[in-house]
């Protein structure tokens, strides 16, 4: 009995351990902060880590996990043994505090998603307490640009002195006297900036003044000024500074502006390979007759527009009456076209927004959370004749059909999307699953097969129980009324008389 006892206990302690081994406590007696849940890469983060079992501590053993591929370690303001390869051990000492807090700094090393776990033991007076917690950050794909610089400035009417330059900051312009409005074109050199004019387009006689702001994606600011002067009437304005002739986009029907650049809509699509799946074909712009690529269902229209000032051509798709660069990247002989993903659908379970630079555009793409995953880019594209989710591998520059990779409709509920996601095998379901949802999973499935295991070894010292209780029973009844009676001596209450209760005949 004692041997089962102890194997039940060794069973159960064994399992116990193995569990807070393999699943990581949440929030017990412990906090975990970031100071940026989504800091970018070469950034550094604070991980803040409090201990806070309302009791008096003297000392604590922990250890903090974090993924070394996403974070780089750098220091703590805590007492540190080893540290390195994604786990930091602590052993600091208090004086009795309740709650104490140790931050530990990192830096950002790669994208990705990295949870950050602590667990350990708090040493109190009369008592050892047992916390941990867990938190997950996410780094995002690049820092912050602080590029504020303008990649064109250019003006509806009249010309800029002196000529453009992102470097420089003020600027001047002339116009005639018949000349009341005057728009100002500008385009940022950072895709990620965003830029903001000052006043109307309307000019009065004189002078005006228009600022341009470029706001960098980390909120750098660069300010451009433009002074408009507008003559005097029957005034004459010198030639060189004249802006009474007409823009391009005014005069010819093929000019196009793009980010305030001059482009020209080309009629003739001779010696262009076009993307696979697409034919030469023609389309009204303007009142004119141009020269597009379709595809066969006419997903797409694509013009192809001539930079005037370097005379090098790149397909666009006509957004309104916008031009937008068409997304797009060759693999091999095949070209592939990207878009934002269809706006039914809604983000997969796993995975995380973000973005990728391809052929000079930034596409939109779908990234995995977790570790092992930090290469690849789920991206929507268009390819001879259909749309498909593809994977691209930035380490080797390869894109491939993940027909896998299965979209789920926006409307489709928690539970059902749960549903779609998983593959229907029972190991595609498990890797499939989050690396805390695995890892609970394997802690049940151990801690089910002890309970088994427990149940078996019970079952068969069953009967050798059951014998030895048996054995023990009669030699306890044995023993119980085994009694010597031949020399008991009886008392007669009447006489007081002793008598010899024995059947042995009495000597006369």
């Amino acid at each position: 009995m004692k041997t089962i006892k102890k194997l039940t206990i060794g069973i159960l302690v064994f399992s116990f351990l193995l569990l807070n081994l393999v699943v990581p406590a949440f929030g017990a007696n412990a906090i975990i902060a970031f100071s940026s849940t989504k800091p970018a890469v070469g950034q550094s983060v604070t991980v803040t880590v409090t201990i806070n079992p309302n009791v008096a501590m003297y000392s604590a053993e922990f250890t903090v996990s974090y993924n070394a591929e996403i974070l780089q370690f750098n220091s703590s303001d805590c007492p540190t043994g080893s540290a390195g390869g994604g786990q930091i051990n602590a052993a600091p000492t208090m004086t009795g505090q309740k709650s104490v807090s140790y931050k530990f700094n990192f830096k950002a090393i790669k994208a990705g998603a990295s949870t950050i776990s602590a667990a350990g033991i708090a040493y109190a007076q009369n008592d050892d307490i047992n916390f941990g917690a867990s938190a997950t950050m996410t780094v995002s794909d690049a820092a912050k640009s602080g590029n504020a610089n303008l990649k064109s400035l250019s003006l509806s009417k009249g010309t800029l002195s002196p000529r453009f330059s992102a470097s420089t900051t003020s600027y001047t312009a002339s116009v005639a006297n018949n000349v009341t409005d005057v728009k100002v074109y500008a385009a940022t050199a950072d895709s990620g900036a965003t830029v903001s004019v000052s006043g109307t387009s309307a000019v009065n006689v004189g002078k005006n003044t228009r600022t341009v702001t470029v706001t960098a994606p980390n909120g750098t600011q660069k300010v451009y000024t433009i002074t408009i002067t507008r003559a005097e009437a029957g005034e004459d304005v010198s030639s060189d500074e004249s802006s009474t002739e007409e823009t391009a986009s005014d005069t010819d029907p093929l000019a196009a502006e793009v980010d305030g650049v001059p482009y020209t809509v080309l009629t003739d699509l001779n010696g262009i390979t076009l993307p696979n799946g697409f034919t030469a074909s023609t389309t009204e712009y303007n009142g004119t007759t141009v020269a597009v690529a379709k595809d066969r269902d006419e997903n797409f229209t694509v013009y192809y527009l001539k930079n005037n000032e370097s005379n090098t051509y790149a397909p666009y798709l006509l957004d309104g009456e916008a031009f937008k660069k068409l997304d797009y990247a060759a693999f091999g002989n095949n070209t592939y076209l990207f878009t934002d993903f269809p706006q039914d659908t809604a983000q997969p379970a796993g995975y995380y927004v973000s973005t990728v630079e391809l052929n000079g555009s930034t596409i939109p793409c779908y990234r995995r959370e977790g570790t092992g995953q930090s290469d690849f880019y789920y991206l929507y594209g268009f390819f001879e004749t259909d749309f498909a989710v593809y994977r691209y591998d930035q380490k080797e520059n390869t894109l491939q059909r993940c027909p896998d990779f299965r979209l789920v409709p926006a409307s489709v509920t928690t539970d059902d999307e749960a549903k779609t996601e998983k593959p229907r095998n029972l190991i595609g379901r498990f890797m499939g699953l989050t690396q805390d949802a695995r890892m609970l999973v394997i802690s049940l499935a151990l801690c089910a097969i002890a309970l088994i295991v427990l149940i078996v070894l019970l079952i068969l010292r069953l009967p050798a129980l059951l014998q030895g209780r048996k054995e023990k029973r009669a030699e306890e009844e044995s023993t119980l009324f085994s009694g010597d009676f031949e020399d008991v001596i009886v008392e007669d209450s009447l006489t007081g008389e002793e008598e010899d209760a024995s059947n042995e005949p009495k000597d006369e």
